[in-house]
């Protein structure tokens, strides 16, 4: 299992190499309300990563990749954003964990996954929120 510091590492290098956006470690570990929605993708031995944004901020990221006006990106478009990143993550995170990431799509929750329901051992879940041009990215890394 990563660190918090190994993972918040690979966290500001994946987001800045995949969406071209400097993240910095959110200091204040801003918790995520409100309408927000995650993406998970799962390791074959166990556990995976989840990735948590507001649908705001997902909405914006995917009119940057998908390069077209905010008002016209679709949900689908926007599911696809997240399920990707949280699949970049994983694969990125798979070294360290000893686990290819399972194929297949990763899965779409319109809320944030509460820690207890990602893994059974509080000690198997390392976490970290990014500051993203102002917005936080909650990053979790779990056993399952």
């Amino acid at each position: 299992m990563l660190s918090t510091n190994e993972l918040l590492k690979l966290a500001c290098q994946v987001w800045s190499e995949f969406l071209g956006i400097t993240a910095l470690p959110d200091a204040a570990s801003t918790v995520l309300n409100g309408d927000v929605m995650t993406g998970v993708a799962r390791f074959e031995a166990g556990g995976g990563v989840a990735l948590t944004l507001s649908k705001p901020y997902a909405f914006e990221l995917a009119a940057k990749v998908f390069m077209v006006p905010p008002d016209e990106v679709m949900p689908q478009e926007t599911e696809d954003l997240v399920g990707d990143l949280a699949t970049i993550f994983a694969n990125s995170a798979s070294a360290h964990v000893h686990s290819n990431v399972r194929p297949g799509e990763a899965q779409i929750l319109a809320s944030s996954p509460s820690d207890s329901s990602l893994c059974d051992d509080s000690l198997g879940l390392v976490s970290v929120v990014l500051d993203s041009q102002g917005e936080p990215v909650l990053i979790r890394l779990f056993r399952g």
